[in-house]
């Protein structure tokens, strides 16, 4: 039996386990990961090939990704693995994430093993007992501090640690989407799967156990478009169905190997009806081509600390003394019954900008030495829904394992780092190691004292439009506006017809700075356009005011003119499509299958003329658009740079980028265009002059670790992007 001695014992390796052991790691705790399977990821491994998503799916919170370690390790797997959103190749994701570990040489990896038992003592962990089932070894983990990121919370059942499984009463926490009576189902597993297509023709035999969709009436479940549930007709490009779920109502832990053998049945079975029945056509040349060997889980254990975060804290964006990250995705719950459910597929509640997460929900209320990771954190079933996806969660385990790190410094437990001191401290680190806490200004240290000047700056408009769009919905342009008024802008109109007609704007505000969402209407222009026009036309309101910074132009349907659009987003001026006044979804144009370019209405002139692209952006401690764009964009020819120049000399240890990681997407391919792939940084100090170049970057957060003295000018030249012809860059801070 082998006896391994650490700062912190993380159990489970999936992207929490994961960002937590490498945030602890870089900041010197000694970390043993311990991962029951032999691949790293949970749900988003080679095994299940979750997508890795985040907040950047929230449609109306444009500029929603979460940033910091959670950021880096999406980055660092998309950058492996080009075809990771195609579901192919993933075990270049495996060994991305098994090299990120690997990197940090405070971490102990545990491949392989699982946790068997615990030893407490006085309400507190003192050792962890865990098989390597390949080996036949026996571990014991011996730490002070221990994480449970395991999905189905192992740890802390064996601990002790109070839980909950379930729906609570909507009673209880005033959910509105909670059901009235508590009851024990919770939201189901599914098995994703891939279709691929040969040059010649694939048979398929259906395996004995699988379902026949006709004669035992699985059909009937899967085709009912009015509750979501119907079966996709196209097969290029499918992996998975989500709402192919089930296990909802049985316990998701006893009963695994019966849900489990369910959705096989139903995933082999529906290929069968796909390639046998008669129902596609053209499909002889299909074939499944993998098949995930076991379930993903969407929830199981929910265990307590000392806050349980619910549904009104989430869509009231509440504010927490201790909030440590953000989140955005929908509260999503998808029906307990999955495909065999006679409801929607999924119950939504729609979320008006990113909500904070609080520090109280990733500790234990009663085993005072574990930390919680993942989906088993304080939450009631419905805040679930939301805080479930995997970015989310990474983001929540940077705070937890800063945690911990000053738990270790400060020989604390989990609970002390709640106090408003030590929340404060926890916040710093975290803000200064890239994490988005919104509501928070960035420290940029020494940037602050700095003049900053640029070679050049990008005018802040959107004229390289070639692409006429109808006006057959209703378009939506925001707009930041700089002192809250809006003079004029001019956008491009065409007129399709020999006759005069008339162009309808409505001028309205938005709900939050980090939402582009329809609060009133302000003012209703109407605007005659000549027939035959091709051009420009002025918008002028009278009297808006926009408290959030942002101008939202809603244009009215009109059958007979078309606005002209770029396929080229323009940062800090994104476009969505309307209907009935509210703001459905992003303007997008399609490049090839299942890729999107997010789109913006070609405009010039804004005025009150501002520098939106002003490189004084880049120390505001704002890193990211909301509602002013807050970068400094310039034309990527002749080698663009910004500079930092100190009246007094400085010392300096690190120097910190951040880059526009184009973080409207969630779901991205490899290269992202509007990274910075080559650059160089040169510092003038006492010693002479440094000089750094980076010629193949794929990172968002750029950091150099460099004591040098008597600083007196940082440049930064961006020579190369992965091809966006500007280059963006939203912060520098100096330490």
């Amino acid at each position: 039996m082998k006896r391994v001695y650490s700062d912190l014992t993380i159990v489970g390796g999936g992207i929490a386990g994961i960002c937590a052991a490498i945030t602890a790691a870089r900041h010197g705790v000694k970390v043993a990961l311990i991962e029951a399977r032999d691949v790293l990821g949970g749900n988003t491994s080679s095994e299940n090939r979750v997508h890795f998503n985040g907040s950047g799916n929230a449609n109306k919170s444009f500029y929603a990704r979460e940033a910091g370690i959670a950021e880096e390790v999406k980055l660092t797997v998309i950058h492996a693995n080009p075809r990771y959103n195609f579901k192919d190749d993933y075990h270049l994701s495996d060994m991305a994430l098994f090299q990120l570990v690997l990197n940090e040489e405070n971490i102990s990896l545990y491949m392989g093993t699982a946790v068997h038992s615990a030893a407490l003592e006085d309400g507190r962990i003192t050792e962890v007992r865990a098989r390597k089932v390949r080996t036949e070894e026996e571990y014991v983990f011996i730490s002070p501090l221990f994480a449970d990121g395991s999905g189905d919370g192992i740890l802390g059942a064996l601990s002790g640690a109070e839980y909950r499984m379930g729906s609570e009463a909507r009673s209880e926490f005033e959910e509105s989407l909670a059901p009235e009576v508590a009851s024990p189902d919770m939201m189901g597993s599914c098995i994703l799967f891939t279709v691929g297509r040969a040059d010649k023709p694939v048979p398929y035999v259906k395996p004995p156990f699988a379902y026949d969709y006709r004669k035992d009436g699985i059909l009937a479940f899967c085709e009912r478009p009015e509750t979501g549930r119907q079966l996709p007709r196209r097969l290029d490009g499918v992996t998975g169905i989500w709402w192919l779920s089930y296990g909802g109502t049985l316990d998701p832990i006893k009963d695994d190997d019966k849900i489990d053998f369910e959705l096989k049945r139903l995933v082999y079975g529906f290929f069968d009806y796909v390639k046998n029945s008669g129902a596609y056509e053209g499909v002889e040349n299909y074939y499944l081509k993998w098949v995930a060997p076991h379930l993903a889980k969407r929830e199981s254990r929910r265990f307590i600390g000392d806050y349980i975060l619910n549904q009104n804290d989430i869509i009231g964006q509440n504010e927490f003394y201790d909030a440590v990250s953000t989140g955005g995705w929908w509260l999503d719950i998808h029906d307990p019954e999955g495909v065999f459910g006679t409801g929607l597929t999924s119950r939504f509640g729609e979320i008006h900008g990113l909500y904070n997460i609080p520090y109280r929900i990733m500790y234990s209320r009663n085993i005072s030495n574990i930390f919680l990771l993942g989906r088993i954190v304080s939450a009631t079933h419905v805040a679930l829904g939301s805080l479930r996806v995997m970015q989310t969660l990474g983001a929540m385990a940077q705070a937890v394992g800063t945690a911990a790190a000053l738990c270790c410094k400060h020989s604390l437990l989990p609970r002390d780092i709640s106090s408003p001191e030590m929340i404060s401290e926890l916040r710093r680190i975290l803000i200064r190691d890239g994490q988005y806490i919104s509501g928070c200004k960035e420290d940029v240290g020494l940037a602050a004292g700095a003049r900053i000047t640029a070679s050049a700056t990008a005018p802040f408009e959107n004229t390289d439009c070639d692409i006429e769009t109808p006006l057959d919905k209703e378009y939506v342009l925001a707009l930041p506006v700089s002192d809250k008024r809006l003079e004029s802008v001019e956008v491009r109109i065409r007129n399709n017809t020999s006759d005069e007609q008339t162009l309808t704007v409505r001028i309205c505000s938005s709900y939050k700075n980090d939402c582009y969402e329809i609060s009133d209407t302000l003012e209703i222009l109407k605007v005659r356009v000549e027939e035959g026009f091709d051009g420009y036309i002025e918008l002028k309101p009278k009297r808006a005011v926009f408290p959030n910074n942002i101008a939202l132009l809603l244009f009215e349907k009109s059958d007979l003119l078309s606005i002209f659009s770029s396929r080229t987003h323009l940062t800090g001026a994104p476009t969505f499509i309307a209907e009935g006044g509210v703001i459905k979804e992003r303007f997008t144009h399609f490049t090839e299958p299942k890729t999107t370019k997010y789109a913006s209405i070609a405009f010039r002139a804004l005025l009150p003329a501002s520098e939106y692209y002003s490189p004084g952006n880049l120390t505001n401690g704002i890193p990211r658009p909301l509602g002013l764009p807050n970068m400094w964009r310039a034309p990527l020819s002749g080698e663009p740079y910004f500079e930092l120049n100190f009246d007094e000399a400085v010392d300096i240890e690190e120097i910190q980028v951040a880059l526009n990681p184009m973080m409207q997407y969630d779901h991205f391919s490899d290269p992202i265009e509007a990274l910075i792939k080559s650059y160089s940084i040169s510092v003038d100090h006492s010693g002479g002059v440094y000089l750094h170049e980076s010629k193949e970057n794929y990172l968002a957060l750029l950091r150099h670790r460099i004591k040098l003295s008597g600083v007196k000018r940082i440049r930064f030249t961006a020579k190369e992007t992965y091809g966006l012809p500007y280059a963006e860059v939203f912060s520098v801070k100096v330490f």
